[in-house]
This record gives structure tokens, sequence and C-alpha cells, in this order.
């Protein structure tokens, strides 16, 4: 390790996820190393530490909502960050409703971000499906709930939607 002046002190590394690709992708042998759990002042990036780390889907959550209504299809958890990574919502509506939009609706920086909208066609029957694979994980609040959410004047609509993603914990946060 090399020798730091007195008042030099290293980065702490609090991701386990991070820590343990370190670990796995370095090939580090846990029985006989030690993983790096500190940053020293400078670091040059050398490889990719957690290369699965974006891409598996931890949760898959639904749920639907009908006529003026809205449905909570997953609530994120208090203790990890949360990324989306894709959202599906699917609306079929008769004839009869006007003035309807569905939103798939999650929560960014404590304010309410409507993520996918699907407008209807006023007195025309309908059935529409839009996903949205989002080309960067989209981070959420914690504690906070993902939902579908149905406004009309006269409905007869019915929403559903699909939240996939993954939890990073994060001790420090």
């Amino acid at each position: 390790m090399p020798c730091l002046a007195p008042n030099h002190t290293m980065a702490q590394i609090y991701n386990s996820d991070l820590t343990k690709g370190i670990a796995q992708n370095a090939g580090i042998q846990i029985s006989r190393e030690v993983v790096p759990t500190q940053l020293a002042e400078k670091v040059v990036p050398v490889m990719e530490t957690n290369p699965a780390l974006l891409r598996v889907c931890n949760f898959i959550r639904g749920t639907e909502a009908n006529n003026a209504t809205s449905a909570t299809a997953y609530t994120t958890l208090t203790d990890r960050d949360t990324y989306l990574t894709a959202v599906t919502l699917s609306v079929q509506k008769d004839v009869t409703s006007t003035s309807v939009k569905s939103y798939a609706r999650v929560v960014i920086d404590g304010a309410n971000k409507d993520i996918c909208v699907i407008a209807g066609i006023t007195l025309t029957a309908q059935s529409s499906t839009m996903t949205l694979i989002l080309p960067a994980p989209l981070k959420v609040d914690r504690g906070s709930a993902l939902t579908v959410l149905n406004t009309t004047n006269v409905a007869n609509i019915s929403a559903a939607v699909v939240f996939y993603g993954y939890t990073v914990e994060n001790i420090k946060a």
C-alpha cells in the first residue's frame, strides 16, 4: 500500500455491489487476498469493475387501474437505490371514453414524473401499448411509488403498467 502524507485520507467504497464486482472481475482470491475498499487520491480507471450491474433486472412489477383511478405497482425500498431500465404501458378503452390519458408515473428528486403517456382518441375504441427501453438506467427516489394513473371525463378504460429495474445497496446514502 502506498505511503500517504498524514493530511491525505482515502475515500471509502460503500457500494457492496462494486466491491463484489472488483473481487470477481479482477480475479481476486478472497481466501488469500484483500478486496480493496478504499480509493487512493488519484484513481486511474483500468477496467470495468462491475459490468453486470447495469444488465441485471432484479424486479419486474406490474398493476392495472380502471377508469379514473391510479394503482401502485411497486414501492421502492428505503435502504437501496432503485433504477428503472424499462417501462411498458398498455391502454384499452371503449368508444364512450372522452378526454382520456394514461400515465406511468415515478418520483424523481421529490417530483412526480410521467415517463410514459398514452392519450386516448375521443369517442373511438382504442388499444395501445408503449414500451420505453431506457438507454441509461433511470434513478428514482427511495421509498417512492411507481404507479399507473388514468384520467377521463367519461370512462370505460383500463391501463396496465409494468416496471423493470434493479436495486443497488449503497450503505452510506
